[in-house]
């Protein structure tokens, strides 16, 4: 569990959550898919993404960018990857293959997550590549997520050898984001 944050780091936080929330959701569809596919783009020529066999995806948000490509891209955009995609359990996530976009259902938020009865537990140590949501970032891949911690403790368990990467809007980025000693970093950020 994360220990609480000093009351002046928390009010830093929900300030800029409520800023960057406020202009994601101004963001038309339009402005929001060629964002996505610029940052999408980048990520997609790095060595990062060309060694990665087993990739963990997020279920997006309507205001985020969107992650659901890879199933509509089919073979050419997964190639030999292994989609895996987060579930919460409690305070954490576990980590679970996902084949079809059909074994995802509706789960917290409007968001979707794995079907345990329809797909199988993955060890996230043997995971390659996490591609990690957040709603503000900076170059140095300072993150600040919702709040819940989720991945945070998600990504402090992780081996060094796993790869973390963020795909974000332009709007996202900030120079400065207050960071505690429990908030997790990416490896690399690619924004659109």
């Amino acid at each position: 569990m994360s220990p609480p944050e000093p009351e002046s780091a928390r009010a830093a936080k929900n300030a800029i959550r409520a800023e960057v929330g406020a202009v994601l959701r101004l963001m038309s569809a339009d402005e929001r898919a060629e964002s996505t596919e610029r940052a999408w783009a980048r990520l997609e020529q790095t060595e990062i993404w060309r060694k990665a066999g087993r990739v963990m995806v997020y279920s997006p948000m309507a205001i985020e960018p969107d992650l659901d490509r890879l199933w509509s891209s089919g073979a050419e955009g997964l190639g030999l990857r292994e989609l895996c995609y987060p579930r919460v359990v409690g305070r954490d996530l576990e980590v679970r293959t996902v084949t079809a976009r059909s074994q995802l259902r509706p789960a917290a938020f409007g968001l979707l997550e794995p079907d345990p009865d329809r797909t199988t537990l993955v060890d996230a140590a043997t995971i390659d590549l996490v591609i990690v949501p957040g709603l503000a970032f900076t170059r140095d891949g300072d993150r600040l997520g919702r709040g819940g911690g989720y991945y945070d403790r998600f990504l402090a368990g992780l081996p060094s050898s796993v790869v973390t990467v963020a795909l974000a809007f332009a709007c996202q980025m900030r120079d400065h984001l207050p960071m505690e000693a429990h908030d997790q970093r990416v490896h690399s950020l690619f924004a659109g």
